[in-house]
């Protein structure tokens, strides 16, 4: 049985211009506010800086070397005392060679160069990731956001109002982590 609109007290011309209204915030106004409000907090530049510190402070320690730089000096300086001081001034303060020692140091230049690699691969995706959290943030909280412009930013939800919150959760989330 059909809805007879002609004992409504509001005529059904509303009720559509209020689903007009709706569905133009949801698809279109709630995108261009969420953008001015990411632009007014600056969200992406202050977003990339706290990635690209976090993944700084991620660097592995340097290993500890564990074979020594022997030179003259420091062996026979310090075993026959003003004799191995005046052998080294005499022939200079000549380096003392270990066996395997430039393998084991050429292994941790490489060790350092693959560190420093994946940091800096990681730090120049910071942009993308900010990106991301501010799609995903945009994608979950349609509603809330048109809700937001539609009232004229009279009515603020608390998924707009915890705004930073709500985009470091998207930061995090599977969608936008890339490490």
């Amino acid at each position: 049985m059909p809805i007879d609109f002609s004992n409504f007290p509001i005529s059904p011309s509303v009720f559509l211009g209020v689903g007009v209204y709706a569905v133009i915030h949801v698809f279109g106004a709630g995108s261009f506010v969420n953008d001015r409000e990411m632009a007014k907090m600056k969200w992406p530049a202050i977003c990339e800086a706290n990635l690209q510190a976090d993944i700084s402070a991620r660097r592995e320690p340097p290993p500890v070397t564990v074979v020594p730089e022997l030179d003259c000096q420091s062996t026979f300086g310090l075993l026959f005392g003003r004799d191995g001081q005046d052998l080294c001034r005499n022939y200079g303060n000549f380096e003392i060679p270990i066996p395997g020692a430039n393998a084991l140091r050429e292994q941790e230049r490489r060790a350092r160069e693959a560190d420093d690699r994946r940091i800096e691969r990681a730090a120049s995706q910071a942009g993308s990731r900010c990106e991301c959290a501010t799609a995903v943030y945009q994608a979950e909280q349609i509603i809330p956001l048109a809700i937001y412009s539609g009232s004229a930013r009279a009515i603020v939800p608390p998924q707009v109002r915890n705004i930073q919150s709500e985009l470091t959760r998207a930061l995090r989330s599977p969608q936008c982590a890339s490490e």
